[in-house]
């Protein structure tokens, strides 16, 4: 199985500066020396660990409203990708496509679904990826999204080129555009390229989560399959800035990772995998990043992911 290609899409108008060089892990240990579900912060700042054991945390439907305003100039190219990038997925539509769009974005939980745009080299086209709330200003998405996968605290993706869009729906930006304020992933995948890490999040630059929601995330030692799954996510061989979901089953679960056949397409990486939780509501299981020909996969969130995800969304 492969990983998820990150698609590029073309825009109108410059965005951000060069590639930033970014900072040391919040962990007293280096990098190299830190276990792999070790926080890498892009700025180096210190994050809080979680308060407390946790299974889980709830999902919250916002207050609704929105914004006016956008990025504008931005737009996905259906199909079009990068060679050179490093992130191959071929057959992630399984037979038919069974994908259907969501327009009513407003709606929760689809308004805590945030299409990403970024830039991973200084004066490159924009990349794609999909985001989910986790908390008033705080998203969980792939690692691949934030971070090329090697050279550690250097690896970081410029954060000042992120476009953050939740409920986008085609042309239109219900709760306007956000940016990124810092990045996080872990020692695993920064260090190792290690997809069983694949995970990551970002600190913006605004509260949108107050109105948006966001979504509950949660970890169980059983295994997940049979469970019921659904992917929703921004793929960019649809119109662009169109949401897209498939619900089914989980296919097999791994300690670190698991399987469905739910369609899906580059830029969909960073999406959530998601049911109705009896205890958490609208929540999370996964994180999708990986593509075949007869399944697509995501990184497990297991109790560190989760402890993780509970600490960047609670640091200042």
């Amino acid at each position: 199985m492969t990983t998820r290609r990150i698609r590029r899409v073309v825009c109108a108008t410059l965005w951000g500066s060069a590639l930033a060089v970014s900072s040391l892990s919040a962990s007293s240990l280096p990098a190299s020396a830190a276990g792999p579900d070790s926080i890498l912060s892009s700025d180096g700042s210190a994050v809080p660990s979680a308060v407390g054991a946790a299974r889980g945390l709830a999902s919250f439907a916002g207050t609704g409203g929105g914004s006016s305003g956008g990025s504008g100039g931005v737009v996905v190219s259906p199909g079009a990708s990068d060679p050179l990038d490093g992130f191959s997925a071929p057959g992630s539509v399984i037979g038919s496509d069974g994908r259907t769009q969501i327009t009513a974005t407003t709606t929760f939980p689809y308004r805590a679904i945030v299409e990403i745009l970024f830039k991973q080299t200084a004066g490159g086209g924009y990349y794609g990826c999909t985001g989910w709330m986790i908390g008033k200003d705080t998203l969980a998405t792939a690692g691949h999204c934030v971070h090329k996968g090697s050279g550690g605290s250097a690896g970081f993706y410029d954060r000042t080129t992120y476009i953050l869009t939740p409920g986008r729906n085609a042309a239109t930006k219900p709760y306007g555009t956000c940016k990124a304020r810092r990045l996080y992933t872990v020692a695993g995948w920064a260090n190792s390229n290690d997809t069983n890490y694949d995970y990551g999040a970002i600190k913006l630059d605004c509260t949108v989560g107050t109105k948006t929601g966001w979504f509950g995330f949660y970890w169980q030692s059983a295994s997940l399959t049979g469970s019921p799954a659904t992917v929703t996510g921004y793929p960019c061989d649809k119109p662009s800035g169109t949401m897209w979901t498939m619900s089914g089953t989980v296919a097999s679960t791994q300690t670190r990772k698991i399987t469905y056949t739910m369609d899906t397409y580059g830029c969909q990486s960073g999406s959530p995998v998601w049911r109705v939780h009896p205890s958490y509501g609208r929540a999370a299981m996964a994180i999708h990043t990986n593509g075949g020909s007869s399944s697509n996969s995501g990184t497990r969130l297991t109790e560190a992911a989760v402890a993780n995800l509970r600490s960047w969304r609670d640091a200042p």
